[in-house]
């Protein structure tokens, strides 16, 4: 699969670049939800592991960071919450 999306969080102004590898991974045990006005608007499962990094998705499959160290740095500011849903 040809192409990059970004993935930009005005909070700090980052954007996340990633590459959809046309494939689906099977080890995703996280996930960023992000809801706006009471509407998911973004779900992605998360690996964030030392020989794999990337976001799971059924809209994209499986996109790796095309900086991983910026990846992980910025994944790793969010507060991990043990909860279903997280509210922004």
């Amino acid at each position: 699969m040809e192409g990059k999306f970004r993935i930009c969080f005005e909070t700090n102004a980052e954007c996340l670049e990633l590459k959809p590898r046309g494939s689906d991974i099977a080890t995703v045990t996280s996930s960023l939800i992000v809801v706006h006005n009471g509407e998911i608007v973004f779900d992605t499962g998360i690996v964030l592991d030392q020989d794999m990094m990337g976001f799971q998705s059924q809209d994209f499959g499986w996109a790796e960071p095309v900086e991983e160290e910026k990846f992980a740095a910025t994944l790793k500011e969010f507060r991990r919450v043990r909860s279903p849903l997280v509210f922004i």
